[in-house]
């Protein structure tokens, strides 16, 4: 894919502020890869809970988004209905869409299409959502404006203008600038939201948080026994979000800077994810960081993967046959063969014998050995920079049989496939965003600022109703405060105790006997983060008229829709036991509160 360079300024000032103001296509090609995967597995990970979260049958049916929970700006197509079948459906097509924006094909639109399906699927459940769909989603959305599939993809390989090894991979426009932008605006804004004694003061932000058992993971409450760790971790994780940003904007040695702030935050994330069960925020947050790597990191690792010999090597190829031709051309930026020279056979009266009597492509060595049919694939692969180490494994006698009988009957049949690759076209893949994009862009970009801005506390200002709706419709409305401005100072566990139908009595929360102690780990009774996220939001007094489709949902999830047993499901009650967190050294008891009452058959 073509992109504009940075144009050189007179005014050294612009230069400058274009230079840190830029971002590497490299580095937009692996948020692209990180965020396709990212979404591709959070779509499984929902799937299982495809029924419960997102169908009529489940704890949050359609016309319950219009009585509180849903926002009348928020559109979504899951919305169409609520059959478990077309959710299914539109589950699938999503994946499909994310498949093609990892490989690069047609960049900017599937990052459109994905962000559209994004923005539904979050408006369909907004109660399961956490910090991380958001971020994932306004991301997604700024990508929408930037050329994601300039580099390690189908469009790059495919792009019919001719390319100069030596282009520039930095890129500066106002899309490059918003989307840095963004991303120090998610830490400033948490700093400003901790403004707190817990955080300024006593520097025990970070021993409330991991004193929250829903949340804490085994490491993190075995570091509640060190008490300097946990006034440590709250200073240096105040601080980071304070300077982080700035830095990421240094004029000085901007490129030194922003490594040392990625590997900051990417600790800071790691920390969390192995301390705490809060959702795939840490996951995301450290992809979106891949945006601001710089291009010298690319370049020293480029001539670390590259300046060995053997990565030089060359590929002949059928010059008659269309799927050969774009195939070679794709696996060459795929697998990133950077050094490797690409021609026709029949352009070598020392190849084209070879080629013809083998009907195989050939590839030549950095040693000069001709290698054809899957003995050259292997080879070929092992260049591929990291990945290239598990072509041993394409090695294996029983593979190497394998692969070149697969290889024969594609190079018997590429006429067929011929037939199919036809249809991918070279194209101008200029990346140069219209005038009235980067407009857009920037206006997009106040917008955010203001909504950042009206959403702190500390401002006694809120967004116009006439501007409001821009920001739940597109969904780029955003409120960042992580454990601010201070952790939650109590939190639980859900005991359901239910009557059967024969008079007994049982626990359908946890399918055991009733007990109202503490279990051993918190965090493992929730199923995974998205039903914490449900349960914790239900336990809230603002969503107290969601409980009752909770309460149908246990009921339909627990008896037999057809036959009726002593088993059947009768009454139950939802108890939330509370249980606070004090001071350290200070204790007191769990509460128990109660949430409803249900009668399966009233």
């Amino acid at each position: 894919m073509s992109t504009p360079q940075i144009p050189t300024s007179a005014n050294p000032w612009i230069g400058l502020f274009k230079e840190v103001c830029s971002v590497d296509l490299r580095s937009l090609a692996l948020f692209r890869v990180g965020l396709s995967l990212l979404i591709i597995i959070d779509l499984v990970q929902r799937s299982f809970d495809l029924k419960a979260h997102y169908t009529d049958l489940g704890v949050l049916p359609r016309w319950a988004l219009t009585q509180g929970v849903g926002n009348r700006w928020h559109l979504s197509f899951h919305n169409i209905t609520g059959m478990l079948e077309v959710e299914a459906v539109i589950f699938l097509l999503h994946g499909v869409v994310a498949l093609l924006l990892l490989i690069g094909f047609k960049t900017r639109w599937m990052t459109i299409i994905c962000w559209i399906f994004i923005v539904s699927l979050h408006s369909r459940n907004p109660i399961i959502l956490s910090g991380g769909d958001i971020l994932l989603c306004i991301m997604l959305f700024w990508g929408m404006f930037l050329p994601l599939g300039a580099r390690f993809s189908l469009d790059h390989a495919l792009d019919s203008r001719q390319r100069d090894p030596k282009d520039s991979n930095r890129y500066f426009s106002v899309a490059s600038l918003a989307i840095l932008l963004q991303l120090a605006l998610v830490y400033l804004f948490n700093w400003i939201a901790k403004i707190h004694p817990v955080w300024m003061q006593d520097y025990t932000a970070v021993y409330y948080a991991m004193s929250l058992d829903m949340y804490a993971t085994r490491l993190g409450t075995a570091l509640l026994s060190f008490p300097l760790l946990m006034k440590a971790g709250t200073w240096l994780t105040l601080w980071l979000e304070l300077l982080g940003p700035i830095l990421l904007f240094s004029p000085i040695r901007n490129d030194i800077s922003r490594l040392l702030v990625i590997l900051a935050f990417v600790a800071l994330h790691v920390g969390i994810a192995l301390t705490l069960n809060i959702g795939y925020f840490p996951a995301v947050s450290i992809i979106v960081w891949t945006i601001a790597i710089p291009s010298v990191f690319w370049d020293k690792l480029w001539s670390s993967l590259f300046d060995r010999p053997e990565t030089y090597f060359r590929i002949y190829y059928d010059n008659e046959c269309d799927f050969c031709k774009k195939t070679i051309d794709i696996l060459k930026v795929l697998l990133v063969w950077k050094n490797a020279t690409i021609q026709p056979a029949q352009d070598d009266p020392n190849i084209e014998p070879i080629f013809r009597e083998n009907n195989s492509w050939v590839v030549v060595t950095s040693t000069g050995n001709k290698l054809i049919r899957f003995e050259a694939f292997i080879y070929a692969f092992r260049q591929a920079p990291i990945i290239g180490n598990i072509a041993i494994l394409l090695n294996v006698s029983p593979v190497v049989r394998a692969g070149t009988r697969i290889y024969q009957y594609v190079a018997t049949n590429r006429g067929i496939f011929s037939k199919a690759t036809v249809r991918l076209k070279y194209r101008d893949n200029n990346s140069t965003l219209p005038r009235w994009a980067q407009i857009s862009t920037a206006v997009i970009l106040v917008y955010v600022i203001m909504w950042n801005v009206a959403v702190t506390e500390q401002v006694n200002w809120k967004v116009p109703s006439l501007l409001y709706w821009p920001g739940p419709m597109f969904r780029i409305y955003q409120e960042w405060h992580m454990f601010a401005p201070y952790p939650a100072m109590g939190d639980g566990w859900f005991v359901i105790p239910g009557t059967l139908r024969n008079g007994s009595t049982v626990d359908i929360y946890s399918r055991n006997p009733v007990d109202w102690s503490k279990p051993d780990d918190v965090s493992e009774t929730y199923v995974n983060n998205r039903w914490r996220k449900y349960l914790l939001t239900l336990y809230k007094p603002k969503f107290k008229d969601e409980r009752l489709y909770y309460g149908k949902y246990l009921c339909r999830n627990w008896n037999d829709p057809v036959l009726e047993t002593d088993f059947d499901l009768m009454t139950f009650h939802i108890y939330f036991i509370e249980e606070r967190t004090n001071p350290p050294g200070e204790y007191s008891d769990p509460e128990r509160r109660l949430l409803w009452r249900h009668n399966c058959y009233k």
